[in-house]
């Protein structure tokens, strides 16, 4: 059984929010603007990437510079500098569990990411990864804020993802697994509430009907034995985020194609037990969406422009029971990477 009740409805006028049981929080009204959220968010200033952090509401904005970084993982060169006019790219990137850090996914060179750890006010910026390889998709806290998990190639051209953790106060990186393919769409990282364990998802092809639905699986990795075990096989849609109990994920599922040619996408809230109703929680011209720290919320990003010609992004965190959204204010249609952080 699923229950439908949250949209996304482009007009205009902009964005409505709609609701169809219960009601939300005290900042869920529907309105523009989260004071209680902390925001990074990556966007292009004369053509550069730039890192800002601000209030949900768009007050204490500020742009974290890059004028270096420590670098003490073994291996790496330091032929690469992470500084503003060296940067290619920045994204994705992830709030620690206490919101004090951000871990950057940067690029530098061809074929070449890094992950970087930097306080949120910009102090003390620490290469957390290889930095030979393409690092893919977000990175993932442990929930004690110790250690990281992303996946990241070892082969050329992105290929041979695998899933690598970093002990941070160690600079220590330890490959988790071999031949996992862990990257890719639907491909997501996430450690377990104890932090002992990793799961991680792998979609299959849809088929070449634009609107079928790959098959999701997930699986968990014992970090103490490297035994790993069946979660969930054959989820219907692409999954976008893994909540930490492994009884959940967020699933995108293709619906139709707008009239511009956009597929849309319903956002749905998937038990990976078979317990428990499907809650369907936005739909739209959904471009991603991620479980928020602490796993109460989600944030979808969804593109609420009429023409397809003019992207017009919207980021709403929303209940992951269901109930009605909070739209990011401040937020320029120029934003290419986002994460949010509630209070």
């Amino acid at each position: 059984m699923k229950r439908r009740t949250w949209a996304v409805v482009a007009g205009l006028l902009g964005l409505v929010l709609g609701c169809g049981g219960g009601s939300g929080g005290g900042n869920d009204s529907g309105g523009i603007g989260d004071p209680s959220a902390r925001v990074a968010e990556v966007e292009y200033v004369d053509g550069k990437p730039a890192l800002f952090v601000q209030d949900g509401n768009g007050a204490n904005r500020q742009r974290i510079h890059f004028t270096g970084a420590t670098d003490s993982i073994p291996g790496n060169g330091a032929d690469l500098v992470v500084a503003d006019d060296e940067i290619l790219a920045l994204g994705p990137l992830r709030w620690s569990p206490d919101a004090r850090r951000l871990a950057v996914v940067v690029t530098l060179a061809f074929e070449q990411s890094e992950i970087v750890v930097v306080n949120a006010d910009g102090s003390n910026a620490t290469v957390a990864s290889i930095n030979t390889q393409l690092v893919l998709g977000r990175p993932d806290w442990s929930p004690d804020g110790t250690r990281l998990v992303y996946g990241m190639s070892t082969l050329p051209v992105a290929g041979g993802v695998d899933a690598f953790q970093t002990e941070l106060a160690t600079s220590t990186v330890t490959r988790l697994t071999e031949g996992a393919n862990v990257g890719g769409p639907g491909g997501e990282l996430r450690y377990a509430s104890d932090g002992q364990s990793v799961l991680w998802s792998k979609a299959s092809a849809g088929g070449d009907d634009p609107l079928a639905d790959p098959k999701s699986s997930v699986k968990r990795l014992a970090l103490g034995t490297g035994v790993v075990t069946d979660v969930a096989t054959s989820v219907q849609g692409e999954v976008q985020g893994l909540f930490r109990d492994g009884t959940r994920a967020l699933v995108a599922r293709n619906e139709s194609l707008d009239a511009g040619g956009r597929t849309v996408r319903a956002l749905v809230s998937v038990p990976l037990d078979g317990r428990g109703s499907e809650i369907e929680l936005a739909n739209g011209v959904l471009q991603y969406a991620v479980v928020m720290e602490g796993d109460a919320r989600a944030l979808p990003v969804i593109d609420v422009s009429t023409d397809p010609s003019t992207p017009k992004v919207a980021y709403v965190t929303l209940p992951v029971t269901g109930e009605a959204g909070q739209l990011l204010g401040a937020l320029g249609n120029q934003t290419v990477a986002a994460d949010v952080y509630r209070r």
